[in-house]
């Protein structure tokens, strides 16, 4: 949003789409058909998701786009999250990624949970540690401030 519109003041972006060049864009990429599913049953869709679509909806997403931009200075200040039970090539990745970003830059890494905050639906009903998702919202409330 703030590359398309200036009144976004800073950006707060928690497992933000990566390695998707390697993994999903490019036309050698092996996992289309894994992610698609995958993404399908996340979101709960009835049908398959089609590929098409779908690139022109990740293609501008993927983080990897922005790397130039938050390698100079004074860009919008950046609030880059993980979780430490995320991928290893994930975290390898987003890592090797803020090592080249220049400040204002936060990185931090939500410890001992997985990329949705370990949230999730029994029976229909939403369950997550309470405490896992007050350190997030703290987190970042006190990072905007």
């Amino acid at each position: 949003a703030q590359a398309h519109d200036d009144r976004v003041e800073k950006i707060v972006s928690f497992g933000p789409p990566r390695r998707l060049s390697e993994r999903f864009l490019n036309p050698e990429a092996r996992e289309k058909q894994k992610l698609l599913v995958r993404w399908q049953a996340d979101m709960q869709l009835p049908r398959p998701l089609d590929y098409d679509a779908w690139f022109q909806v990740l293609a501008p997403l993927n983080i990897e786009t922005y790397g130039e931009a938050f390698a100079t200075p004074d860009h919008t200040p950046l609030f880059l999250i993980d979780a430490e039970q995320e991928p290893t090539a994930d975290l390898a990745f987003l890592r090797d990624f803020s090592r080249r970003v220049s400040p204002p830059f936060t990185y931090w890494t939500v410890p001992q949970t997985d990329h949705y905050l370990d949230t999730g639906f029994i029976l229909g009903l939403p369950c997550y540690n309470v405490a896992t998702v007050q350190l997030f919202v703290d987190q970042v409330v006190n990072w905007l401030g």
